[in-house]
């Protein structure tokens, strides 16, 4: 069973272009449907949601069986990628659906950046040149995998695919944290603006603001840590391979924590309480790759 389902980001798409793409991509399906045979004979639509206002709606719609492909196609930037994708993991786990599910992404570019949005924005006006476009880098494997990171505190858990940022609620108030890696007894501890976890689609994000280096998307299970303007000159960023990261909150203060760029509101890091993070152990196949080292040096430095 392929399963499509479209996320699409209101503050870079119009709803009518964005239904309409929906609409044709809907019966362009219904009518090739032959198209498909040769990787799968069942196909399912999962219907359009905007990453925005929709998520409560999505949590409540969605069905799938075990035995079904996403295809995910995405409508905005890397924000609208990261965040359906981490809506999605939440809810396959909310209604315990297996967590090794495949998910294939098809990112359309509609953000300012959209360095992992590797197919161009004119597609949706063409959705024949489209379909025939990502069942080629389906069938061909034209892909990055990516792997999902977990956040755990309180027996909470919370899923994220490029960072996470941890800061006071007071934008100017420094805060106190420490961290240590697995069961080592040997921790590090700052005071700074804050502290930030990254996967490697994180580091052409906030690290890569924060003077980070530039690191081959082809390594997988990396997971790094840095303070955000540390108030020590001997604190470097520490890159380490399917780890996992113990964080304490030695302020008096409760502490926002941001998802992927999006505030959790719901879930504040009290004084004293310790939060989790590591690798899940589920990916997710991020397709139309291209040259990533060309697509660094035309996006970030010329």
């Amino acid at each position: 069973m392929i399963s499509f389902l479209v996320f699409y980001n209101s503050l870079n798409i119009e709803y009518n272009k964005a239904q309409n793409f929906y609409n044709n991509l809907s019966l362009y399906i219904n009518q090739n449907n032959s198209l498909l045979n040769n990787i799968n004979n069942d196909v399912d639509l999962l219907g359009i949601y905007d990453i925005i206002n929709d998520s409560e709606k999505f949590n409540n719609d969605l069905l799938l069986r075990e035995d079904s492909k996403i295809f995910l196609i995405t409508l905005g930037g890397d924000g609208t990628l990261f965040n359906s994708l981490s809506l999605i993991k939440k809810s396959l786990v909310k209604k315990k659906i297996k967590s090794n599910l495949n998910i294939f992404v098809f990112p359309i570019n509609f953000g300012s950046k959209g360095f992992y949005c590797f197919y161009d924005k004119n597609y949706i006006n063409n959705i024949d040149n489209f379909v025939n476009k990502i069942l080629i880098d389906y069938n061909n494997s034209i892909y990055l995998k990516g792997f999902f990171m977990k956040l755990t505190i309180r027996d909470i858990e919370e899923y994220f695919v490029g960072d996470i940022v941890i800061k006071s609620k007071t934008n100017y108030k420094p805060v106190k944290l420490r961290y240590y890696i697995n069961d080592s007894n040997i921790y590090i501890q700052e005071l700074s603006d804050g502290l930030l976890v990254f996967s490697k689609f994180g580091t052409t994000g906030y690290f890569l603001a924060l003077n980070g280096i530039f690191i081959d998307l082809d390594i997988d299970n990396l997971i790094g840590i840095t303070f955000i303007a540390p108030h020590s000159i001997k604190y470097k960023p520490q890159i380490f391979k399917d780890k996992k990261i113990y964080i304490e909150n030695l302020d008096n203060n409760e502490l926002i924590i941001i998802k992927d760029g999006q505030i959790l509101n719901n879930l504040i890091f009290n004084p004293k309480e310790t939060i989790k993070i590591e690798l899940d152990n589920s990916y997710f196949y991020l397709m139309g790759k291209n040259n990533i080292f060309d697509k660094w040096y035309k996006t970030f430095y010329i």
